[in-house]
């Protein structure tokens, strides 16, 4: 829920492998990694925004110092989408060789992020669009602070390997191509090693799941993964949908009745599920 609020001493808003729920902002951070290394963001940034577009859980710590504000802010919140963009083209184009130049560092950023930051630091309230801040940075005497906050993201940007979520991806796609043709146990197999990963136990993989299971004719199973799914996301109707009709399968009217409610509540013109309860109201009461 959209909102803001003010703790009244430290505290924490995620930790390591916490599900992102909710993407919150906040003027001054603590951030901590497992290898107890720790800095304080002091600017405003979206915490949780490149987990959840990527489907992974948290890596680090974010704590919220004593009288912060912490304001709630949607995932496609315009003051803050450039950092996501960002985090694209630091990693196509990153190089560990060239990350303490500060050149470099500008280059890994797009110029929304580069121009947010140097207008955090800058007394000027204008900032004109430039490729680079460090001339300006040199100039009024905040080189230091610029190249601080350029680190910073970048060792956030760091702890989020991209390139391991698409392997990620790919065998997803891969499952779900084998679901496709009917070769569902193949497809379990991988489905079944990705949710090993909390990052990529995620509702769809374990929908999936149950559909495969369904599929070969294992209705306890088909019913207990496609549960998770709708325990992880619950506004994912097609799971629901999904679960409904196993239950119909082992003549669990009642539970397969409460499942295409609860799409209807998510989904008012699922017509399927219209139907269906329909049917039932008619022969069950």
């Amino acid at each position: 829920m959209l909102g803001e609020k003010k703790v009244s001493k430290d505290e924490k808003i995620y930790s390591f492998a916490d599900k992102i729920e909710e993407i919150v902002v906040l003027d001054k951070v603590l951030i901590k990694d497992n290898e107890g290394q720790e800095f304080i963001l002091n600017f405003p940034f979206p915490i949780g925004l490149i987990e959840k577009k990527l489907g992974m859980s948290c890596r680090v710590e974010y704590i919220a110092l004593q009288e912060e504000k912490v304001k709630v802010i949607d995932i496609d919140d315009k003051n803050f989408e450039h950092f996501y963009k960002s985090y694209e083209k630091f990693n196509r184009i990153k190089d560990d060789r060239y990350l303490n130049f500060v050149y470099f560092q500008e280059l890994c950023f797009v110029k929304e992020t580069r121009k947010y930051l140097f207008n955090i630091i800058s007394k000027d309230n204008i900032i004109e669009d430039k490729e680079s801040y460090f001339e300006d940075a040199m100039k009024s005497y905040t080189l230091d602070k610029y190249t601080e906050y350029l680190d910073n993201i970048i060792g956030i940007f760091s702890y989020y390997n991209i390139s391991e979520h698409y392997n990620k991806k790919a065998k997803f796609n891969q499952a779900k191509a084998f679901f496709e043709i009917g070769q569902c146990k193949k497809a379990v197999d991988i489905l079944k090693e990705l949710t090993t990963d909390a990052d990529y136990a995620d509702s769809e993989t374990y929908d999936l799941l149950g559909k495969c299971y369904f599929k070969i004719g294992q209705l306890k199973q088909a019913i207990e993964y496609s549960a998770r799914a709708v325990e992880y996301n619950q506004n994912y109707y097609q799971a629901f949908h999904n679960l409904a009709v196993y239950y119909i399968k082992i003549n669990d009217i009642p539970n397969a009745a409460d499942c295409w409610k609860q799409v209807l509540k998510i989904n008012k013109e699922h017509k399927k599920a219209k139907n269906n309860l329909a049917i039932i109201k008619k022969n069950v009461g």
